[in-house]
């Protein structure tokens, strides 16, 4: 796995840095083979139902996919695994999601771009939400997909593989601030 280590800061100005990237490497992997694969076979689970129950049967399979089969795990207690940091924990560490497929191991950031990269490549909009829960600074991520309701309507689902499967349609509250960035 190649690995590359850029000081982005601190605060909000690290965050949208972060976001950058997390979106970057959403984007590319979504087009991989690997990828390209996994959401296929993902989603040709799918055949009964509406285009609107199809559509919720694939976004749902991602996200079973991604909790399945990712076990969490702060950066501070794998980084170590793969690079050598001054401070293992203010290191912020992104694993692909081409790579998360060898790995299966990650934190809120990288489980939302492998969720972001699967459903990218099922054709779904996809945004990435940042929430400060504990405090003013932005702690974790998750993802946001636009499904179609039962009346054909459209809205925004929250999807928290971090909290397991109760986090499908699910958010963390209170938040004392939000911020969400499209990805696809």
């Amino acid at each position: 796995m190649k690995t590359i280590v850029r000081n982005i800061g601190n605060g909000d100005a690290a965050i949208e840095k972060t976001l950058d990237h997390m979106i970057r490497l959403a984007r590319r992997d979504a087009r991989t083979p690997d990828v390209k694969t996994l959401a296929k076979r993902l989603a040709s689970k799918c055949t009964d139902g509406d285009a609107s129950y199809k559509e919720y049967c694939k976004v749902q399979a991602a996200f079973d996919w991604v909790v399945d089969n990712i076990s969490y795990k702060f950066d501070h207690q794998h980084v170590v695994d793969w690079i050598d940091v001054k401070n293992p924990n203010t290191t912020e560490f992104l694993i692909a999601p081409k790579h998360q497929l060898g790995v299966l191991v990650g934190d809120c950031d990288d489980m939302s771009m492998m969720l972001a990269s699967l459903l990218g490549a099922m054709g779904f909009s996809v945004k990435y939400k940042v929430i400060a829960w504990r405090g003013q600074e932005y702690t974790h991520v998750y993802v946001e997909v636009l499904m179609p309701n039962a009346d054909g309507e459209y809205r925004w689902i929250p999807m928290d593989p971090v909290a397991g499967k109760n986090g499908f349609g699910w958010e963390k509250a209170p938040v004392i601030r939000k911020y969400h960035v499209d990805v696809f």
